[in-house]
């Protein structure tokens, strides 16, 4: 549980600091992928508390 927080922790840094870089990518669009991949694959099941910590590390990151 805490490796993955802890990885989610660092992914949205990852995300954060490329939308911030890249031009042309908004943080919207990397959330719409995001929601769209998990709803798709029902067969992988991603921790909302996950996904959570994973959007206020890329928020925070990218602001």
């Amino acid at each position: 549980m805490f490796l993955e927080i802890l990885f989610s922790i660092f992914l949205g840094i990852f995300f954060g600091t490329i939308t911030g870089l890249i031009p042309g990518i908004h943080p919207n669009t990397v959330f719409a992928l995001m929601i769209a991949a998990t709803l798709a694959s029902q067969s992988v099941s991603i921790n909302p508390l996950s996904m959570i910590v994973f959007i206020i590390s890329f928020s925070v990151t990218n602001t």
